[in-house]
């Protein structure tokens, strides 16, 4: 589904519209994705008056209120995405020459965030939501991540 439809779902809810009722300054600042066994979609709003940010989980019965300070977000206005929600798992499959069983996307400032898992194999790639551009490409094992400090024995 691309993410103009899930935006349009969720204004529907009872929940979006009480949550624009309380916070009329609020918008549409980024979006995240787990794509794997079990899809987690999140739709993230800024409430600019609090510095916080706010996301409705699909279904969108529910809304988190995140606590922390979060500054200077840009609106997501232009959904005219060339890689939408819809395409990327197929966008990143091609571009990657591999498939990715578990898919970790965050779409903000116009770009896609991706974290690609297969085991422990691990590709962080960038692309630009509205050109299609590959922007930046890193592949590396998870293991890589994780650092195991030796402690000295006295």
């Amino acid at each position: 589904m691309k993410l103009s439809e899930l935006l349009s779902d969720l204004k529907e809810k009872e929940s979006y519209k009480n949550f624009k009722l309380e916070n009329p300054e609020a918008f549409f600042c980024s979006a995240m994705f787990i794509l794997g066994d079990a899809d987690k979609i999140d739709l993230n709003f800024f409430l600019p008056n609090k510095n916080q940010i706010s996301s409705f989980s699909m279904p969108f019965a529910s809304l988190t209120n995140h606590q922390e300070e979060i500054k200077d977000q840009k609106e997501i206005k232009d959904l005219n995405l060339k890689v939408d929600s819809d395409n990327l798992t197929e966008y990143i499959k091609d571009k990657a020459k591999k498939k990715f069983p578990k898919l970790i996307a965050v779409l903000h400032d116009g770009n896609w965030n991706v974290t690609c898992l297969n085991g422990l194999d691990m590709s962080r790639i960038k692309i630009n939501a509205y050109t299609g551009k590959l922007e930046k490409k890193d592949e590396g094992s998870l293991m890589d991540m994780i650092k195991i400090r030796k402690t000295s024995e006295q």
